[in-house]
């Protein structure tokens, strides 16, 4: 099991990450393992964007920590709202060569 980093920015405002806490506690439920496979995004916060702008505001923001040939992962994140972040997370996962299932807790 893996998560969506939150930005440098964010975790400074909360003083942790909160997917990074939710998805360790879910594997830990679950008997997974949890690993840290995307480095932090450097994107603007989406809460403010719209569609267009979620979808150009994450092209290319993720990216693996290290390759991930034959890992198969299941990817978790807090809300889907367009699915822009969902889209780049696992692309940057497949291209390091993992398989990626998603699930959120929310859809808005």
């Amino acid at each position: 099991m893996t998560y969506v980093s939150a930005t440098k920015a964010a975790r400074r405002r909360r003083g942790f990450d909160h997917m990074e806490l939710l998805a360790r506690s879910l594997a830990g439920q679950c008997g997974l393992s949890c690993i840290r496979a995307l480095n932090p995004p450097t994107a603007r916060d989406q809460r403010i964007l719209d569609r267009a702008e979620r979808k150009q505001n994450m092209q290319g923001r993720f990216t693996a920590c290290e390759p991930l040939p034959g890992r198969r992962l299941i990817l978790i994140d807090d809300v889907f709202t367009t699915g822009a972040t969902m889209d780049q997370a696992s692309i940057a996962l497949e291209r390091a060569g993992a398989q990626v299932r998603c699930a959120t807790v929310a859809r808005a």
